[in-house]
């Protein structure tokens, strides 16, 4: 904000925000002021905090914000960003969030992952093709789909 000293550190800004309404999941969205608080508001000078409700983020925002949860874990985020990251499971985005899935190692989106590669042609098809482009990504389908032997056998 234009009022906002440009000099204050950031440790003495002390940030708290609390607000009515909202869901169990979702806070309100408007303009959060003082006046409608819960417990203690704070920033500085006092002023309004406008939040916006985003419907859609980017999915390697929601996948960065899961990494996040769990790291420092928020188990309610955790949960949450879960079954939004499911609901945004497709072909085109199998395989970004079965990576992300394995480097975080969130076991409940692997199997939703891997649940809903055995019921996909296109992923199939894509592992026998090698065309998925992450090797980890490949090494997780064996566990559905294993590797065809590719050596002959010597016979003696």
């Amino acid at each position: 904000h234009e009022h906002v000293a440009e000099d204050i550190p950031d440790h003495k800004i002390g940030w708290d925000f609390s607000q009515c309404g909202g869901t169990k999941c979702v806070p309100p969205a408007g303009t959060w002021n003082h006046d409608k608080a819960v417990g203690i508001w704070g920033s500085p000078g006092k002023y309004p905090v406008k939040v916006a409700k985003v419907d859609n983020p980017p999915l390697n925002l929601l996948l960065s914000a899961l990494g996040f949860a769990k790291k420092y874990l928020v188990e309610y985020m955790v949960r949450w960003l879960m079954e939004a990251t499911w609901e945004r499971l497709n072909t085109s985005s199998f395989e970004q969030i079965l990576s992300t899935a394995i480097h975080l190692d969130m076991s409940p989106i692997r199997m939703r992952c891997l649940r809903f590669a055995e019921n996909s042609s296109a992923i199939r098809a894509r592992y026998e093709t090698g065309s998925v482009t992450d090797p980890l990504v490949a090494f997780e389908l064996q566990a559905i789909w294993p590797q065809k032997e590719t050596k002959r056998r010597r016979m003696f």
